[in-house]
């Protein structure tokens, strides 16, 4: 097996992998590294994750030729309409007005990764899962990796690596590249829930006092819920019970999506701004969350991480000989 690669991209989550399907399209040799086994798609429910992708996402990865397999397990968002509690006025946004199919897509992550890891088991991206990065050495024209398997320790070499390997990144730690960090003080609260009636493809985005509150249109007559709330207060709210919650829920929000049923598994994120000194060193680039993290209030997380692979595939493909 060949130790040698044109380009290592170190990280196979959603945006590691997606990066490697989108260079696996050229005449390079490209290998993976991905510390967890590979995720499973799940049933659709009230306990999966989801993510919105803007309209140009859908775009980029309908021109990786992704899209066609996404479509189907998408649902798209044709109208969002922006609140703020306690005040008067709100904007709406159509689609129609806007002259497309969608402003974008929600999609459930199980499904996302389902799909890109099918489409990577038929590319001839060479896959290794289990495997850590423990070391990297740059010379002048390439870099080695020491890597940790479960076929053991092993030693390859790249021309490029991309670390995807997310917010706590190894490969910029290894690289020594410096992260400024901004503590918003809250605590993003997501989960599913299901709706009395349809949601008729909205999205609604409401501001309160504790942080912004997002709901998105998933299928089945569910949404999926982002709930920013101050830090001081997250785990009153999480102590709740299913029917409290989804009292406090509705209060925050009102009623303009109709009755909240149910509610699945709450889980919480820490919200931080995150941005590097420097997106690259030597012939080692970050891409991601390794590079950039964002409020979510603007939904643009993976949607950024989308455009940094749009703009790397590009830029290999107009110097394919590196």
């Amino acid at each position: 097996m060949s130790r040698q690669f044109d380009i290592v991209i170190i990280g196979g989550g959603l945006v590691g992998v997606t990066m490697a399907l989108a260079l696996s399209q050229l005449n390079l040799n490209i290998a993976l590294i991905e510390a967890k086994t590979e995720k499973r798609i799940q049933e659709p429910s009230l306990e999966t994750r989801s993510l919105a992708l803007s309209y140009g996402s859908a775009k980029i990865l309908q021109g990786l030729g992704l899209w066609q397999f996404l479509q189907s397990q998408s649902t798209a968002i044709k109208h969002i309409h922006v609140s703020d509690r306690g005040h008067f006025g709100f904007a709406r946004l159509n689609a129609e007005q806007s002259k497309t199919e969608a402003l974008g897509y929600v999609i459930e992550i199980q499904a996302l990764l389902a799909v890109l890891y099918q489409q990577l088991h038929s590319s001839r991206v060479k896959s290794f899962s289990q495997a850590s990065l423990k070391h990297l050495q740059q010379s002048d024209d390439q870099v080695r990796l020491d890597i940790e398997s479960a076929e053991g320790a092993l030693s390859i070499t790249s021309k490029l690596v991309l670390g995807a390997d997310g917010a706590h990144s190894t490969v910029r730690q290894l690289l020594g590249i410096n992260l400024e960090e901004h503590d918003y003080q809250q605590v993003a609260i997501a989960s599913n829930i299901g709706l009395k009636r349809d949601h008729q493809h909205n999205a609604y985005e409401r501001f309160t006092a504790e942080g912004p509150l997002a709901l998105l249109p998933l299928s089945e007559q569910r949404m999926a819920m982002v709930w920013t709330v101050k830090k001081q207060h997250v785990q009153q709210i999480l102590a709740q019970s299913d029917s409290d919650f989804l009292k406090s829920l509705q209060m925050a929000f009102g009623y303009r999506a109709g009755k909240f049923l149910a509610i699945g598994k709450r889980q919480t994120y820490p919200l931080k701004q995150l941005k590097v000194s420097s997106h690259y060193k030597g012939r080692v680039a970050l891409i991601g969350n390794s590079a950039h993290s964002l409020h979510p209030v603007g939904g643009q997380g993976f949607n950024l991480s989308m455009r940094d692979i749009a703009a790397l595939a590009l830029l290999s493909l107009s110097s394919i000989s590196l």
